[in-house]
């Protein structure tokens, strides 16, 4: 079992950033494409859609619960939807940072 895991969570939020809430991107709305759900934003690379497959609701998510998100509800979603759907524990130290990042940005079908 590697590690990596904290580096890797650490690295990933560095590069996500804080909350955005952007109109032309499909990542920001609950329905996983523009004009499809609620417009609700993204923070720390945790997508509207997502917390709508977290929460099991697209109408759950709302902008104040995604501007709400603190660090450690990353961490959760971050180790339970990608680290471990991606089994990066069984990879080598590097290539498993690659393919839970890439994982935040291809979704994690495409990363594996």
């Amino acid at each position: 079992m590697q590690t990596n895991l904290s580096q890797s969570l650490n690295f990933t939020l560095d590069q996500e950033g804080a909350y955005q809430c952007n109109r032309a991107d499909t990542g920001n709305w609950s329905g996983g494409r523009v004009g499809v759900g609620v417009l609700a934003g993204t923070k720390y690379g945790i997508s509207a859609a997502l917390m709508a497959c977290v929460l099991g609701s697209r109408s759950a998510v709302t902008r104040s619960m995604m501007q709400q998100i603190t660090v450690d509800q990353y961490r959760e979603v971050a180790t339970e939807r990608f680290w471990d759907v991606l089994r990066c524990d069984d990879l080598p130290a590097g290539v498993d940072l690659m393919l839970f990042d890439h994982g935040f940005n291809a979704g994690t079908p495409a990363a594996a």
